[in-house]
């Protein structure tokens, strides 16, 4: 079923969590205000989406609304996809989150895909007065009231946590079928977004892991029944292009720094040491770039655009994929620096990523 991955044209997106912490020279205004002049770049330059996260009460400021920031980048565009990778249904009733999404359809003329997620964080959930012990329930329950909600029929629906009675949406998305993703890591959530039939994004790991990844979700795929042709084979990775390796990782290892730093404060992940090991406790001082060039190896994409083909070429030898994600913003970067970076990718790199095929 993989195999079928790599004989697909491949897509290229950049996602955006637009975080900005505080004290830092990158405001959230200037992040979230260089939305609508960087879709319109990346369309330019030959991207084919545009994606955003969701968190609530971020200590570093990211999206907490993506369907709004999403607009902003529908209505300076033409081509190009919009979405959200991942939004959280659980902060959500569902019949106004499939209206977002259909608002969203139409504003962009039919152009939207709508990842899910069910949320990690612990404190969102609190902050909202939701049980996180009924995260699954919401995002199941989510994805059926949309699919339902998108087709146009009045419904009644009677779940563990939604109950509707003639529900119903309008005006209807542009697209017969709205794309669904599911984010997922784990067998359980890899499992259950397969026999839904959702695309998975694999989000993270380091490739040995994703592909062990790929084959769950693989297995689960054929085994609800469900047809490699439905679904898309995305990955998502940090991603960043200079002129050499050494001035890629000069650049981005500050910011990725507070990245990894964050992550770890939320998932009690181990985090990166100087020698390139793990301690539990690291902060972002522990976070040099040599360390981090040891950690990012099978996990992220930075260096020179000759070091980037070679390693979207590797990645293909081993993790067919037919829509690379790349994350090329991280925490207080300035944005035109990560505009100089994808203005670079976009000459040097998609070129090859088009034609990019296991060697």
């Amino acid at each position: 079923m993989a195999e079928r991955a790599a004989d697909r044209p491949v897509q290229v997106g950049a996602l955006f969590a637009l975080q900005a912490p505080p004290g830092g020279a990158l405001t959230p205004a200037d992040a979230f205000s260089a939305v609508p002049s960087l879709a319109r770049d990346l369309e330019d330059w030959g991207f084919d989406s545009m994606f955003f996260t969701e968190h609530h009460g971020s200590a570093i400021n990211e999206v907490p609304s993506p369907f709004v920031v999403a607009a902003a980048a529908a209505a300076t565009t033409e081509r190009i996809r919009i979405g959200s990778a991942v939004a959280l249904p659980a902060f959500y009733h569902p019949l106004r989150l499939a209206e977002d999404a259909a608002t969203l359809d139409n504003l962009s003329r039919g152009r939207v895909t709508v990842g899910l997620g069910m949320g990690y964080r612990d404190e969102e959930f609190a902050r909202f007065g939701l049980d996180p012990k009924r995260r699954v329930s919401h995002l199941v329950e989510s994805v059926q009231i949309l699919r339902r909600a998108f087709a146009g029929e009045e419904f009644d629906f009677d779940g563990r946590v939604h109950h509707l009675a003639a529900a119903k949406i309008a005006p209807l998305p542009v697209q017969p079928a709205v794309p669904l993703w599911m984010g997922a890591q784990r067998r359980p959530g890899l499992t259950r977004a397969a026999r839904m039939g959702l695309t998975v994004p694999l989000s993270g790991a380091p490739l040995p892991i994703a592909v062990k990844q790929r084959a769950i979700y693989d297995e689960a795929l054929a085994e609800a029944g469900h047809h490699e042709a439905a679904v898309e084979y995305p990955i998502v990775r940090e991603c960043f292009c200079a002129p050499t390796d050494d001035d890629a990782w000069a650049v981005a290892a500050p910011y990725l720094a507070t990245l990894f730093a964050d992550y770890s404060a939320h998932m009690k992940l181990p985090s990166v040491q100087r020698d390139g090991g793990y301690r539990a406790d690291a902060d972002e001082a522990d976070l040099k770039a040599d360390a981090l060039r040891e950690f990012g190896r099978d996990r992220m994409l930075i260096g020179s655009p000759e070091t980037l083909v070679a390693e979207l070429r590797r990645h293909a030898a081993t993790l067919p994929c037919d829509h690379w994600v790349l994350r090329m913003h991280f925490p207080g970067m300035p944005v035109d620096t990560a505009r100089a970076s994808m203005r670079l990718f976009s000459r040097e790199v998609l070129p090859s990523v088009r034609r990019v095929a296991p060697a």
